[in-house]
Formats: C-alpha cells, sequence, structure tokens
C-alpha cells in the first residue's frame, strides 16, 4: 500500500513536467499548445540576452586560449612567430643540444596589464634561467685539461640568467586585447539574437496567415454541413486568426500537419530562449577572438643577461619586433568602413548593427580557410651589447680577455596552424647576425623549424635548427640540432 501510495505521489509531482512535453492535443487551441511547447524545458526561466553575450564572449575567449600560439623563448631552439600576451603565468622547460645547452633550459613568463598610453597595452616579464650551465666555450678553448675540470668544478647551478621585459602598445589599429572589442562583439551578438527572434516571429506569423487562407479556402469549398465548416466560417467572418481554434475544430486532413507545425516554431522559440549561447557561438561569431588574436602587435623588448664570469659576459640589448596574423579585425573594418568600428548595443541603431553583422558574416566565410590557418609573420631587429670579458684566476694560472662587442640581429618568422583543430602548430624562424669585429660570428645566418602540440595546458615543441657557423666555432662548418621541451600555462589570471 505504501508503494501504491508514494507511485502515484511521484506522478502527481511529474505530471506538470510530463504533460509539458507532451505533443499538441486536441483540446488545446493552436495558442494554447504553443504557449506550453516553447515553454517546455525553460527550467528557472529564459537566459537573458545580455548574460548569453557574456558567457559566449568568455567561451569564445577560453577556445583562443586553449590554441595552439605556438612558443617564444627567444631562443633559437623555440623560438615562434608568436609573442602571447595573454594573461596568465607561463613555465616552459626546454631541451636540446643546439644553441641551448644538452641539459635544457627552464623560461618562466609572466603577462599582465600595463596601462601606460591605453588601457589594454600589456607587458611580459619573462626569466630564461639555466639550471645547468655550461663553462664560457672561448675560455674553456683557452685551459689545459686541468684548468678545465678545475673551471666545471667550480661553477653552481642557476650561474646563467637572462631576464627581459617587453611592452606591447594597443591603438586602434594593433592590440590584441579583447576588451578593445567588447562593445563591437556585444553589438553584433545582440543583432544576430535579434535577428533569429524576427526570424521565428516571421515563421510564425507566417504560418498563421497561411492557415488562416487555408482553412478560409477549405470552408468555402466544404459543402453545406460539413463537419467543422460552422467554426471555421465564423473564425473568417470574425476576421480572426487560428490560435483561438482548437485542434478538435480542425478538420481531420488538416489536424496533423497544423500540429507539427505549431511544434516546429514553438521548438525554434524554445531554443531560442534557453539557448541563445549556442546560437552566438555556433554562429561566424565563433571567429571572432580569432582575429582578434592575429591583430598587428607592435613590441619593445629589453633584454639583460646577469651571469656568472665563469659562464661569459654581462650582456644587455633590445628588441623591436613586429607581429600580423593574416586575417585580423583591422583587415575586416577596413573592408566594413569606420561605421562598424565602435559600433554598441546603445548608441548604434539595430538596423546598422544587423549591416554590420552581415558584412562580418561574410568576411569570416570568404577568409574561413585562412582563419582555420592562423597564418602569422613576424619581423625583429635586435641591438646586443657583450661587455668586455676577462677571466683571471693566479692559482690556475689563467689571464683569459675578449674585447666588447655588439650584435645586430635581424629575424623573421612564419607561423601557421595545422589542420588538427588548432592543437599543433609549425613557425619557421630565420635569423641573421651580424657581430662587429668577430669573423667566427659575424654573417651567421640561424634556421629553425618548430612543431609544436597543445595538449590541454601544456604545449610540446619539437624544434630542428640549422645554423651556418655554430657559435663559438673555429671553422665554418654548419651546425644542425633537435630540441624538444614543454610549456604549461600554470596559472590563468
Amino acid at each position: 500500500m505504501k508503494t501504491t501510495i508514494a507511485a502515484l505521489l511521484i506522478l502527481i509531482i511529474a505530471l506538470p513536467a510530463f504533460s509539458a512535453g507532451v505533443g499538441c492535443r486536441d483540446e488545446e487551441t493552436l495558442g494554447e499548445c504553443s504557449t506550453r511547447r516553447s515553454n517546455h524545458g525553460l527550467g528557472a526561466g529564459p537566459v537573458s540576452t545580455p548574460d548569453a553575450i557574456d558567457k559566449a564572449k568568455n567561451e569564445t575567449r577560453e577556445e583562443v586560449k586553449q590554441s595552439n600560439s605556438g612558443l617564444d623563448t627567444d631562443t633559437a631552439a623555440t623560438a615562434s612567430a608568436t609573442k602571447n600576451f595573454l594573461p596568465l603565468l607561463r613555465f616552459a622547460g626546454l631541451v636540446g643540444d643546439g644553441d641551448v645547452n644538452e641539459d635544457g633550459i627552464i623560461a618562466l613568463d609572466y603577462n599582465f596589464g600595463l596601462p601606460i598610453f591605453s588601457d589594454h597595452d600589456r607587458g611580459q616579464i619573462q626569466a630564461l634561467l639555466n639550471p645547468s650551465p655550461d663553462v664560457f666555450k672561448p675560455l674553456l678553448e683557452s685551459a689545459s685539461d686541468e684548468q678545465k675540470k678545475a673551471l666545471e668544478d667550480d661553477l653552481d647551478d642557476f650561474d646563467d640568467i637572462q631576464i627581459s621585459f617587453s611592452f606591447s602598445k594597443s591603438t586602434e589599429q594593433s592590440g590584441r586585447e579583447f576588451a578593445q572589442y567588447r562593445s563591437e562583439y556585444g553589438a553584433l551578438a545582440d543583432a544576430l539574437l535579434e535577428r533569429e527572434r524576427l526570424e521565428i516571429d516571421t515563421w510564425r506569423s507566417t504560418s498563421y496567415l497561411d492557415m488562416h487562407d487555408e482553412l478560409a479556402a477549405w470552408a468555402d469549398n466544404a459543402p453545406a454541413g460539413t463537419p467543422h465548416k460552422a467554426d471555421i466560417d465564423a473564425l473568417v467572418a470574425r476576421g480572426d486568426g487560428p490560435e483561438g481554434l482548437k485542434f478538435s475544430q480542425l478538420p481531420e486532413e488538416l489536424r496533423a500537419r497544423y500540429k507539427e507545425y505549431i511544434e516546429d516554431f514553438s521548438s525554434a522559440e524554445n531554443r531560442w530562449q534557453t539557448q541563445k549561447t549556442q546560437l552566438v557561438t555556433g554562429s561566424a561569431l565563433s571567429a571572432f577572438s580569432k582575429l582578434v588574436a592575429n591583430n598587428d602587435q607592435y613590441i619593445a623588448q629589453i633584454n639583460v643577461g646577469v651571469v656568472d664570469d665563469l659562464v661569459g659576459p654581462d650582456t644587455w640589448g633590445g628588441k623591436l619586433s613586429w607581429e600580423k596574423g593574416l586575417t585580423n579585425m583591422t583587415s575586416f573594418y577596413k573592408k566594413a568602413g569606420k561605421n562598424c568600428r565602435g559600433i554598441s548595443t546603445t548608441a548604434t541603431s539595430m538596423t546598422d548593427r544587423t549591416d554590420c553583422l552581415q558584412k562580418f558574416e561574410k568576411y569570416v566565410k570568404d577568409n574561413q580557410a585562412a582563419i582555420d590557418n592562423s597564418d602569422r609573420v613576424a619581423f625583429s631587429l635586435e641591438y646586443e651589447d657583450v661587455d668586455d670579458y676577462e677571466y683571471t684566476d693566479s692559482g690556475l694560472g689563467i689571464d683569459f680577455k675578449l674585447p666588447d662587442e655588439e650584435k645586430l640581429i635581424g629575424s623573421l618568422a612564419y607561423s601557421r596552424s595545422m589542420p588538427t583543430g588548432g592543437l599543433d602548430r609549425m613557425d619557421l624562424l630565420v635569423k641573421y647576425e651580424d657581430v662587429s669585429d668577430d669573423d667566427t660570428l659575424n654573417d651567421r645566418w640561424v634556421a629553425t623549424l618548430t612543431l609544436s602540440r597543445r595538449v590541454g595546458d601544456t604545449t610540446i615543441p619539437l624544434s630542428l635548427v640549422y645554423s651556418n657557423k655554430g657559435e663559438f666555432a673555429t671553422d665554418n662548418s654548419g651546425e644542425v640540432s633537435i630540441n624538444i621541451g614543454m610549456a604549461f600555462d600554470a596559472l590563468g589570471l
């Protein structure tokens, strides 16, 4: 008995939800069924448009953050065409046998907002830590076997540290901060949802008009006394729409088809109310963050090398870089016109927002392959001053000196995603070095091909490095090396 009562209570509680999920019933009017089926599954209520747009923004930004943007550590072994200024802490362990010593280095990036000229300027501090440094190669080559062993024994861990500070300025045409385009994204998303809303309303209105005309034609042709003819004649005479008719008042041959109509546009209404975020993220606006991340980026960088005398001379220098994705928001605005820059949900008419949305959809459609490939190019010019070097150890009988020198380094890079959903990336970097008063390093070319895979928060790069002159080599023989590493986004801020 208790079991039966419990089952009845469960049935009574579940009955309203079950009833809401049932298709149109004969005793309902068309309008009543449409309202009930439209509200089916709303739960706590429909999702508001602003909430849906905010969620869509976060999802599309997160998708870009989780994609493989390459790796940039300013070393030939793993350099990428992309310097990532996403607000996070990144830890990278890199190993190889080329310009990076065979035991590897550790790279630590910290990115942060630095609003000097605009609210969207960004800064980055990067530290390259060498846990197992080598003795300065020219010093080692000048020493005897006994001296070499003594020098190597005297070397401590982390005696080789490189520190760099980078600044990226944002302008109306450059910068990769999503916040720069928050207003435009919201305006386009709002226009998209409003268009979906209007399409559903138009579909419903047109369907009811078609039903009305079809019922009127049916009544005109139906003989007197035909079931339901009187109800429909009265409806037509009043000029009412068919929403107030019960399904039981419809001709049998039309009833099932009209139930299907009501079900279709009611389901569309339900989806619009509950799945607005999916409507936005599943549209052309899913490419919005990718285009922002491909904008021009101008970077000024200061580098300082703080090393023990055994490792080599101290260095300092600066670097100017420019990076650009071949498809980006700037190129879209050039095609769309200035009227689409700075639009908002409050200051821009729905007509203008819809026009910009159509232009954005066309731009994405015309450039979809390039957006997926995320092709990027980068150019940089770097100056480095190397202090004069002197290492003296009277106990070992060493008195070694080198004059100071200057380096000019130019580099060109190309980067693109592989067809694996943004997980794999290919980077090609070519670098030229001009070193003053040093024929062994002057006219030195370094080419680096890097393939990297994104796995969760980790990027794993594999690099092939070629140099026409090995650094500190005594001849002009080329040098090839292979490097592998790992970068982990330790903290998203």
